[in-house]
Parts: C-alpha cells; structure tokens; sequence
C-alpha cells in the first residue's frame, strides 16, 4: 500500500501531523507513507522521521506553474492508494492538488464552506471540529481508511538530525539522545509556531525550557521521549 500525506499549512501544522504519521505506521507497517509538504521546514520536521519513507516538498505558489505542474506529475506517477489532506487545510486549492494527485481514496476533511465541488475533489471524509486540536481533528482520518488508533497522544514528536542534536547541546548545554524524539506540550508550541519563530528558535526553547506558553501557562516540554 502506498499513502501520501498532503500536509501544506504551516510548519507547525505539519509537525501535529506527526502523531497521524505514527498512527499509520502502526496501523500499516509495511505500507509506504510519504508526505507532500510546502516548507522546507515542515520537510525538516520530517525528514529523519522513522515513520515516513520520503519527504516531497514543493512550494506551489512560489514556483511557476509549469514546474508544479512537472512535480505534480511525478507525484502522480507514484500511483498512491491513498492519500490524506491534514488539518487544518480548508482552502479548495489543497483538495485540488489531491485530485490532480490521484489516489483512489482521497481523504479530508469537510469545512463549513465545503460545497458541492468538495465532493468531486475528495471522496473520504470528516467533519472538522475547531474545538478539537489539530492533532485529534487528524487522528479522526483513521477511520476513513479502516484503521485504528493505537495510543492516546498529547505530545508531537521531531526526530532530530545527529547535527542538530550536537549544536543544540553546545548551545543549550542539554544532552540528548541520537535520533530521540522531542517531545512539546502541544499546546506551548502552538503558541511559538503560530507567531511564525524560526527553526533554531524552537530547537533553544526546547532545550532550556524556557518560553511559557501564554495559553495556559505550560512551559516547553523537552525530555527525550
């Protein structure tokens, strides 16, 4: 089985589809799961993630037509069984590249301007609910496709380069494991990813605990996990 996840919202946005991704792993453990991503950030919150197989990342509004048209192609190429449009990606235009994609079994989710055309793009889908976080309204695309959760998630998870890993123990003085996962309060960093900081921002916070979330108090949670 072959699974693309289309994750083209912002960098926090792709970094809560990473418990989806886990999720999928679990449920499918021999399936190819890669991931289609906007930033080349989101493609660093993914990139040394145990659970996807390839990282495409291709900025459809910045690159001119004609070389999204060639890189969409080749994404269609790769004849995906199915594929997924994670939350929160209302715009009709993420749903487009899903059709032109062509998977058989499109999910998403369904917005309160979702219309008729909606239906000819997707043919899986979900109510999405604001009052949920991000990272429930995706685990609900499970059971689209069949599949099951597996465990209770509160925390997202970036697998870190050896790299970075290394800068941020000389920066931070904090020692960490090669290839562990940080774990966040998902609800801390919603706060930094939302006012848009940049990667090696996130990565200090992260190991000093030092940026209490202005929602509700928390502080960054960066304990290997």
């Amino acid at each position: 089985m072959k699974l693309l996840v289309i994750s083209q919202a912002g960098i926090g946005d792709t970094l809560f589809a990473t418990p989806f991704l886990h999720e999928l792993r679990a449920n499918f453990p021999g399936a190819q799961i890669d991931a289609f991503v906007r930033w080349r950030g989101s493609k660093d919150v993914l990139e040394n993630n145990p659970h996807v197989n390839a990282v495409h990342q291709h900025d459809l509004l910045q690159r001119s037509p004609v070389e999204s048209l060639r890189f969409l192609r080749g994404l269609r190429r790769q004849k995906y069984d199915v594929s997924f449009n994670t939350h929160p990606q209302s715009k009709i235009h993420y749903r487009l590249v899903a059709r032109f994609i062509g998977a058989p079994k499109r999910a998403s989710h369904l917005y309160d301007h979702s219309g008729r055309l909606d239906g000819l793009l997707v043919n899986r889908t979900v109510p999405q609910n604001y009052e949920r976080h991000a990272i429930e309204n995706n685990l609900e695309l499970l059971a689209l496709i069949g599949a099951k959760r597996v465990q209770a998630w509160d925390v997202a998870g970036i697998w870190l380069f050896p790299s970075v890993i290394q800068m941020s123990k000389i920066s931070a003085g904090a020692e960490y494991s090669s290839g562990a996962p940080v774990g966040m309060r998902r609800c801390a960093f919603r706060a930094t990813a939302a006012a848009g900081a940049p990667a090696a921002f996130i990565i200090k916070r992260i190991m000093t605990n030092a940026l209490p979330c202005a929602r509700c108090g928390l502080r960054w949670h960066g304990s290997p996990r």
